[in-house]
């Protein structure tokens, strides 16, 4: 993986996703579930299928991404779920995400987050809930293009005690440690990534600091054309 990524959450996929096991815990035998990735003609992705909902992509003339759709099944066929617009700024770094709700769904009407850079660098990233400012994540480097910490702040910009951690092997992201400060440091999960010989993340593992905070718990394993 090269540290040239909008952040570490960007899974680095070098090769063509075929599908993604999503497990809740390491001693499960059985994925919780699966999405199965498909591709046009010129291996842009177009679809993300999953058991009960799926998710379609368009692009614009530049070929970039310009709307996902998510779609849930049921049994008079499909129904939206929330559409998400992309916006870019310098060519190709994206400046917004807006993802709109229809009103049936939820009371909430659209999410907005907006991306700052310097030097190409992702520093800023604000997070919007119909229109109101709801968090700040400001990201620290060391030096090179990698992303070492993500550093959280509410609406009324204090700090939420609360930052991550991301730490490298030849450029790789390997790990990535979410800590809370109330009380001092506490480690409360570690996220693991594995790569093949090509770069592609072929699994992603988080666990929890204790064995009861389950919620902090899963796996996804990818598998490519």
């Amino acid at each position: 993986m090269s540290c040239q990524k909008d952040a570490p959450e960007t899974p680095p996929h070098h090769g063509m996703l075929k599908r993604v096991l999503h497990y809740q815990s390491s001693k499960d035998t059985f994925p919780a579930s699966i999405s199965e990735y498909e591709y046009d003609s010129k291996d842009k992705l177009v679809r993300i299928q999953e058991k009960d909902a799926f998710e379609l992509f368009k692009y614009n003339q530049q070929g970039q991404l310009s709307l996902k759709s998510v779609y849930q099944i049921n049994g008079d066929g499909s129904t939206l779920s929330d559409s998400t617009s992309y916006s870019y700024q310098n060519g190709n770094l994206i400046f917004e995400e807006l993802i709109y709700l229809p009103p049936t769904n939820s009371s909430i009407e659209s999410y907005q987050t907006k991306y700052e850079y310097e030097d190409s660098k992702l520093t800023r990233k604000k997070e919007y809930m119909d229109h109101q400012f709801r968090r700040l994540t400001k990201y620290k480097y060391s030096g090179s293009l990698c992303i070492r910490e993500n550093q959280y702040y509410d609406s009324i910009g204090s700090y939420m005690d609360a930052y991550k951690i991301h730490i490298y092997e030849n450029d790789q992201l390997s790990m990535s440690n979410f800590i809370i400060t109330q009380g001092g440091d506490t480690v409360v999960q570690v996220i693991y990534y594995l790569y093949d010989e090509n770069g592609n993340l072929i699994t992603e593992s988080a666990e929890p600091a204790w064995e009861t905070a389950t919620w902090f718990s899963y796996i996804n394993r990818y598998e490519y054309y």
